[in-house]
């Protein structure tokens, strides 16, 4: 049979597990707080990532597809005329 006083040491010991559970709680709160503060950008960051990005891909996709392009055009153009001089 249970006395009181086992249900009281039962109940301080619940009481103290309750505890130990709301400061994990509370310490991951503050953890989440200053995590979250930590990645915030600021709009002009956010900006010049943008731009560096934009920058990146014209510099190393667009630009070169349109010099490709450009180019082959350029060549079979001056290819059609020296063509036509060389072989009437």
């Amino acid at each position: 049979m249970t006395t009181l006083m086992d249900i009281q040491n039962l109940t301080e010991e619940n009481s103290d597990g309750e505890e130990d559970y709301d400061s994990d709680y509370t310490s991951l709160d503050i953890v989440s707080t200053v995590s979250s503060s930590q990645y915030q950008i600021s709009a002009q960051e956010q900006w010049e990532e943008s731009m560096k990005q934009i920058q990146t891909l014209l510099s190393l996709i667009i630009f070169p597809l349109i010099g490709k392009l450009l180019g082959r055009r350029t060549s079979k153009f001056i290819w059609r005329k020296f063509a036509d001089w060389w072989f009437p």
